[in-house]
């Protein structure tokens, strides 16, 4: 083969090679990037011990909107217990294997203006609605509530046999005071001073 022809050969393979390394290259930024985004959402979580359970709490821009990341072990039973609206009550959610989940506990207003929470992890879920007096108490004043939500400022390590608060929604001073002057009594034990919260854990023996 001539000496030019096998110059440009070689040429050729050189810039194939390189396109294919660039093109490589950018791809592996491109996910990179996709990979960092997501794990932004879906936050950072080490579990250090698998039969632990942990927590960590995500940030979702929304008001009211709460999100966790969360570890479980396997065969793990976890109760929501809520207190607040109708009183009290509790659901299940499990999983078989261990496994991590999103946690979700979202408080919205339906079309009649009742505000309502919902709760979700592990394909199980459950909704309760605040009374309809403390809702219209609280109509347009959701940003003056106090909030205090588990694994807040970094991840949390409990064992698989212990409760804790997940989400807490409670009344500055200021307006528990306003509150037992406007509302009924019954509405006032049940929503004063927490309007609502929830605990997670596995079912608690009597």
């Amino acid at each position: 083969m001539p000496r030019r022809l096998l110059n440009l050969v070689m040429l050729a393979a050189i810039l194939v090679g390189g396109v294919l390394a660039w093109r490589s290259g950018a791809e592996r930024i491109r996910l990179e990037g996709r990979y960092r985004r997501m794990a932004h959402a879906a936050g950072d979580l080490s579990v250090v011990n698998p039969t632990k359970v942990y927590f960590l709490g995500l940030d979702t821009d929304e008001p009211l909107h709460f999100a966790w990341r969360m570890h479980a072990p396997a065969n793990y039973p976890m109760i929501f217990s809520h207190a607040g609206g109708g009183g009290s009550g509790s659901s299940t959610s499990s999983s078989g294997a261990p496994s991590d989940a999103i946690v979700r506990v979202r408080c919205r207003r339906d079309e009649a203006g009742r505000l309502q929470v919902f709760s979700k992890a592990f394909g199980g879920s459950s909704l309760f609605a605040v009374e309809d007096a403390m809702a219209k108490f609280l109509a347009g004043r959701e940003d003056e509530l106090i909030v205090e939500r588990l694994a807040a400022d970094g991840p949390v390590e409990m064992d698989a046999s212990a409760s804790a608060v997940l989400l807490r929604v409670a009344m500055p001073a200021s307006m528990i005071a306003e509150a037992r002057v406007a509302l009924p009594g019954h509405v006032v034990d049940r929503h004063v001073p927490d309007v609502f919260k929830i605990t997670v854990g596995p079912p608690q023996q009597p």
